[in-house]
């Protein structure tokens, strides 16, 4: 395999220092590399902040933009623990996840509660809840991953009173290990603390009480830690006008924890779609809401949930079309200008809750992966992703604070666009964007790093995906032209948003098993398409990106 130009195969090098990088009132945040584990607010689910929830029911007001005239502007958390069936000693619960193979005990912070530790070489491992059988945790690279759906875990050294002998985290910390959220700012460890678990009956009932509206039938989305349902509306005589299909998006306990952002991202939504974007409106509650706080549980264990009724955007998936030049380059147009729009002419109270520096999406923070890249095993995946990392400190990280700075979308991936035909000829049929979905990713970042990240996913399902970059690059460059630095940083940033999309997927897959098609859509050909850019080699993919992009410029063919 030929090496990029550009890469060497140097050792990591420590994470640099965190300082914030200034840019006039855009200030984003150099990526935070030292993750700090996540404690528990009290509320069953952990909380990056640690603050206090929302109150569960809370309802947020309908709060349009003000920019145009015409209107509407837009834990385990399991309760006491039980030793295992035949054990006289009552060990606490030990952390559910990847256990360090340290010589020490790994210490974790507390909510109020100074901090506790758990045995770093496990022996035995028991989980008691629903099952009531024994389990084995398994090797990884750098750990030992247990089972899923461990509600309790106990570990001591089998055989040796005294060894490494477990001080179990209490329930309010929700005996977690290095909990990381994705959606907040880091991985998340044990996704079903997060991630909203409602029936379909119950997702049902939550949409006739808090919108008032009458369901007829409802399905099940994929999605990663959200859940969304699909659903049909009855309206009988009399009853208001409105669309007859939405989405109801519930989003995880986590972020549910920050209403301010949700609440941006939701105007966000309405502020485009008064702009002309395709983008999906909320329906309001009965209070005249655009959201509401809702609780899900039994007992003690009750999460709360931020829940939100879209209207629903038909049309196909870009993922299930074959791209051609043109529609490329309308998709390179649409990133540059929504961001544009949005820098240029948005306005919120709450803008500021876009700054996520420890978001894990952001493609400031492809050095995070370095935490997780031990689930690709020793490969030349592996290879790849370790030299994108140390070209990414040593080449972009120095840069960042020259790149311009602006409100990303940050996923405008594939499955993300929808578009229709507007033409009736099947044999060239010629396709519009007609929505744009998924706004959970926003926060603030950089042009380039919204072209980067267009750019990657939309060579997945590409026949030609080293010539996608300059269809792409030519749309984006027609809105807003890269400087010379922004163009220079255009390929690392490509393969360095392919090795967040691929680690991630790689790592959570481990942990859930059971959403493996869905988290590794990406690495079907992602890792195709990676491959063959470091063999290609820097120059060459450029001198493609760059050709095809002047073509544009000079009305050639292309």
């Amino acid at each position: 395999m030929a090496r990029l130009d550009t890469i060497n195969r140097s050792p990591l090098g420590r994470s640099l220092p965190v300082e914030p990088v200034s840019q006039a009132d855009m200030r984003v945040d150099k990526p935070l590399w030292a993750l700090t584990p996540v404690i528990n607010s009290g509320s069953g689910c952990p909380s990056s902040k640690g603050g206090a929830h929302p109150a569960a029911n809370q309802t947020f007001p309908y709060n349009p933009p003000l920019a145009k005239s015409r209107g509407a502007g837009a834990g385990v958390g399991a309760g006491g623990t039980r030793p295992a069936p035949g054990d006289q000693r009552s060990p606490a619960p030990c952390a559910v996840g990847p256990v360090p193979l340290k010589s020490e005990p790994v210490r974790f912070a507390e909510a109020g509660r100074g901090a506790a530790s758990f045995c770093s070489r496990p022996g035995r491992l028991c989980r008691w809840k629903g099952t009531g059988s024994e389990s084995t945790p398994r090797p990884g690279q750098h750990g030992w991953f247990l089972p899923i759906g461990v509600n309790a875990v106990c570990c001591w050294e089998a055989g040796k009173p005294g060894a490494a002998q477990p001080v179990g985290l209490p329930d309010s910390a929700g005996g977690a290990f290095g909990r990381y959220t994705m959606s907040s700012g880091n991985i998340q460890e044990s996704q079903t603390l997060i991630k909203p678990a409602f029936s379909e009956k119950e997702a049902t009932e939550l949409v006739e009480r808090v919108f008032g509206l009458k369901v007829s039938a409802i399905r099940s989305l994929p999605s990663y830690d959200d859940q969304n349902f699909h659903v049909h509306i009855s309206r009988s005589e009399g009853t208001a006008d409105g669309a007859d299909e939405y989405v109801l998006k519930i989003t995880n306990c986590e972020d549910s924890q920050n209403p301010e952002l949700i609440e941006v991202q939701t105007q966000i939504m309405m502020f485009l779609n008064v702009e002309g974007f395709p983008s999906a409106m909320p329906h309001l509650t009965k209070n005249g809401n655009i959201m509401s706080l809702e609780s899900l549980g039994t007992g003690s264990v009750t999460k709360k949930y931020m829940v939100r009724l879209l209207t629903y955007l038909p049309g196909m998936t870009v993922a299930t079309i074959s791209t051609n030049p043109h529609i490329l380059y309308e998709i390179g147009k649409l990133a540059a200008r929504l961001d544009k729009t949005l820098t240029e002419k948005f306005h919120h109270p709450s803008i500021k809750s876009l700054h996520r520096g420890k978001f894990i999406w952001n493609l400031a923070n492809v050095p995070l992966l370095e935490q997780y890249i031990h689930s690709l095993g020793q490969n030349s995946y592996r290879e790849v992703v370790e030299q994108v990392i140390q070209q990414f400190k040593d080449k972009i990280v120095p840069k960042l604070r020259n790149f311009r700075a602006c409100i990303n979308h940050g996923d405008l991936n594939d499955h993300n666009i929808l578009l229709d035909s507007n033409t009736a000829s099947p044999e060239n049929p010629q396709y519009r964007v007609s929505g744009i979905l998924d706004f959970s990713d926003m926060s603030y970042g950089y042009y380039v790093f919204e072209l980067a990240i267009t750019i990657m996913y939309m060579m997945i399902e590409s026949k030609d995906p080293l010539s996608v970059g300059g269809h792409v690059l030519a749309g984006f460059e027609s809105i807003v032209p890269l400087t010379t630095e922004e163009r220079d940083a255009l390929f690392l940033l490509v393969s360095g948003r392919f090795s967040q999309s691929l680690v991630i997927a790689s790592y959570t897959s481990l942990l859930y098993p059971e959403n493996k098609e869905y988290l590794m859509i990406t690495a079907k050909t992602g890792w195709k398409h990676l491959l063959r850019m470091f063999e290609v080699g820097q120059e060459a993919v450029e001198k493609i990106w760059f050709e095809t992009a002047k073509a544009y410029m000079n009305n050639e063919p292309v």
